[in-house]
């Protein structure tokens, strides 16, 4: 993208940094997944992610079959090019290291502290804008309509949009698209105003329960009239297991 508009400080080298550090972790977070589910061992994972990026698994073991098996599957699993890195896997876990929550955590507070002020600028001029970090490290971001922004469901670790007015909570097509982007692999979904940042991020891979929740809430946000109808949809949020509802 060209750097010009209010999002011009996204070709900053901080915000490549940052973006390349949200792949890293976003990997970091499939990674774990994968060998978890893969041989059913207690895991923790230590995303190394300055410089050349390394995911090392720290686990109760280390099955290579497994290590060989993920770093083939996952570009596929996130039906995406990924950025480069090292993957190692050490025994013993005594639980000091990151787990899912830990790691989306980590990509809410990166994201907070780089890209929340040019989206809250940004989101002055009356008009939407998105950005979007990619699995290779690389981030994308435009312009949108008057009120709201249309995309594809674009494969990638986190996705921001802005909300023209004070407001970051969600829309109903806000809620539904996020369920699939985070059922396609997404880990955190941004909304930012003026005045807030909200989010939507995965807490442990994503259950199907709670993706059709989020559906549910989709609908009855968008049936509802009054102020106190629509809060009362998001407190459903609250019930949500694996991904969890927050204002930055």
């Amino acid at each position: 993208m060209p750097a010009r508009g209010p999002l011009e400080a996204l070709e900053s080298r901080e915000a490549r940094e940052a973006a390349r550090r949200i792949a890293c972790l976003g990997l970091s977070f499939h990674v774990l997944s994968y060998y978890v589910e893969d041989t059913g061992v207690d895991a923790g994972v230590e995303p190394l992610c300055s410089g050349e990026p390394r995911i090392v698994i720290h686990a109760a073991s280390c099955v290579d079959d497994t290590l060989e098996a993920l770093k083939r599957s996952l570009p596929r699993i996130l039906g995406a090019p990924i950025m480069g890195y090292t993957l190692e896997c050490v025994e013993g876990f005594g639980g000091e290291y990151p787990g899912f929550s830990q790691v989306t955590s980590m990509i809410v507070r990166l994201f907070s502290n780089t890209f929340y002020k040019p989206l809250s600028e940004a989101s002055v001029t009356g008009r939407e804008y998105f950005v979007v970090i990619g699995w290779n490290g690389e981030i994308a971001y435009g312009r949108g309509g008057e009120y709201e922004i249309r995309l594809p469901l674009i494969p990638a670790v986190a996705f921001a949009h802005t909300h023209p007015g004070l407001s970051c909570y969600p829309s109903a097509q806000d809620l539904s698209s996020a369920a699939d982007f985070l059922a396609a692999g997404g880990l955190a979904e941004f909304l930012v105003s003026r005045s807030c940042t909200s989010s939507l991020r995965l807490l442990a891979p994503l259950s199907e329960e709670d993706y059709w929740t989020l559906r549910r809430v989709s609908g009855c946000v968008k049936g509802s009239r009054e102020s106190e109808d629509y809060l009362e949809c998001l407190a459903a949020l609250n019930g949500l297991r694996t991904v969890a509802f927050e204002v930055l």
